[in-house]
């Protein structure tokens, strides 16, 4: 009789233990399949990343994302069209043109924009021989195709990109 107990009773702890395992397996899958409905944060910073892409970004920005100067500049260079724009804190004309070049950024999409801090950011202006302020180097696919200077309207702005970067009309 003894016996008949304790095997009903570890029938019972069984039974109770395998009902456990499903409750938790079921948790866990309504647990997974909330996150997949969720954009994880992979997905959200590709967007948040995206949409920074196509804005004006900061070379600092580049330079933390990638760990030093070499590889964002390096990062830069995959790019097919890119704008950068060396500029300094102190510079009246720089601070005119930052405002353009947001609204430029937006209507121009195909190109990525990129500011760069001429003094904190010595080495990378000497690589590309900038002794002006502000001053927009053109790349394409990596390589200096332009460089633009004394903007002084938003219009000559987007047509000298568009010019440099040989872009049709329909994209303003």
């Amino acid at each position: 009789m003894l016996k008949k107990i304790i095997n009903n009773n570890i029938s019972i702890y069984m039974v109770l233990v395998l009902l456990s395992l499903s409750a938790c397996i079921a948790q866990k899958e309504d647990t997974s399949k909330a996150k997949n409905n969720k954009p994880s944060t992979s997905t959200t910073k590709k967007t948040t990343e995206h949409k920074t892409i196509k804005s004006v970004i900061s070379f600092e920005e580049l330079v933390q994302k990638y760990g030093s100067q070499e590889a964002a500049l390096q990062h830069i260079m995959t790019l097919e069209m890119v704008i950068l724009d060396f500029y300094t804190d102190w510079c009246p004309p720089c601070k005119r043109l930052a405002p353009m070049l947001v609204a430029a950024s937006k209507l121009i999409t195909d190109v990525t924009f990129v500011k760069i801090n001429a003094e904190t950011f010595a080495k990378i202006s000497q690589q590309f021989s900038i002794r002006h302020y502000p001053t927009l180097i053109c790349l394409r696919n990596g390589v200096k195709i332009d460089i633009v200077k004394n903007l002084s309207s938003e219009s000559e702005l987007i047509s000298d990109i568009k010019r440099a970067f040989n872009l049709s009309e329909k994209i303003v």
